[in-house]
């Protein structure tokens, strides 16, 4: 455990009940370094933040807490980027006009005090922006060596047709990105229901991929260097194409083949990652097959079951920076 001195502090952005966050700043405090969990949705009423930019090589900035404590740039060893939430603008200003300018002009501080952060954040923003897009994690992963399943990322219902003709063992499909408003939906069969609504591809597309079926799922995470792997085994029939919907899946410490290990970490690398979740699947000879990488993964079931250390490795990066 890295002892440090008092006046670091991690800024955790994330919402004060977050299981995740307050877990990761309970490893700060066994470190002897402090943390700070501020919520966008008290920006900008309750916490103010200053950027002071162009005065040299780094850039100046302050945060001042609702509590009226100001941290000062100097004092920050790294920040935590876990979960956003919506700004809250005043009521007071009640014109629709002016409260999108309002939340445009929060975004703007928001995002450009973190662009200026860099590698000290987890993860950094516009990597992260770039590497949360599935069909450019998919061409990486390709890139680097990784076995990647038959993809088709469209909005023409004729040319799914056409990949289920050369794929009899069947589709899955999901949707491209995670929405704030909506609850993520499961990754789903493309059965013979499902495929009579494919002209609803016409108001928005989605992503098919081809069933890799036959042997467990994995969850790989890896933090900075530092790579936890588990295995999924699950017992319902309904759970083949997707662990998450059943409830009594299994996970225990799963072993990666060094050569998997060596190619993941140059994907962690040419995706300018310092956290990510990669799931892959194994199929019925044993070959791993990767699905995607989730930027902001959950990860707390894999400690209380595997027992991987993700935490401590967070609160380590962290103090880092």
């Amino acid at each position: 455990m890295t002892v440090v001195p008092s006046a670091e502090v991690v800024l955790i952005i994330a919402r004060e009940d977050d299981l995740h966050a307050l877990t990761v700043a309970w490893e700060l405090r066994q470190r002897n370094v402090d943390s700070v969990i501020i919520d966008l949705a008290d920006f900008p009423q309750r916490w103010l933040l200053s950027v002071y930019p162009g005065e040299g090589a780094t850039t100046r900035y302050a945060v001042t807490l609702a509590n009226g404590r100001i941290i000062g740039s100097e004092a920050i060893s790294g920040v935590w980027w876990r979960r956003t939430s919506r700004f809250r603008i005043p009521d007071a200003v009640r014109s629709r006009k002016h409260r999108q300018f309002c939340l445009a002009e929060c975004r703007e501080l928001i995002e450009g005090w973190i662009l200026t952060l860099g590698t000290r954040v987890i993860n950094p923003l516009g990597r992260e922006r770039v590497a949360s897009n599935k069909i450019h994690q998919l061409q990486a992963a390709s890139a680097c060596g990784l076995n990647v399943p038959s993809t088709l990322v469209t909005n023409d219902p004729e040319d799914v047709h056409k990949l289920y003709e050369r794929h009899p063992s069947g589709l899955i499909y999901k949707i491209l990105a995670a929405h704030a408003d909506m609850p993520t939906p499961f990754t789903r069969e493309l059965t013979k229901r499902a495929s009579a609504k494919l002209d609803h591809l016409v108001s928005g597309p989605s992503i098919f991929q081809e069933t890799i079926t036959g042997g467990l799922d994995i969850r790989v995470t890896l933090v900075d260097r530092n790579l936890f792997a588990a295995e999924i085994a699950t017992s319902s029939d309904q759970a083949r194409v997707d662990w998450r919907i059943d409830p009594n899946h299994i996970t225990r410490p799963h072993r990666l083949p060094d050569d998997l290990v060596e190619t993941l970490h140059r994907l962690h690398a040419e995706l300018g990652l310092r956290y990510g979740a990669y799931d892959f699947r194994m199929d019925s000879a044993g070959v791993y097959w990767f699905l995607e990488v989730n930027t902001a993964g959950q990860y707390l079931w894999l400690e209380t079951e595997a027992g991987h250390r993700i935490s401590g490795a967070l609160a380590d990066a962290l103090i880092q920076g």
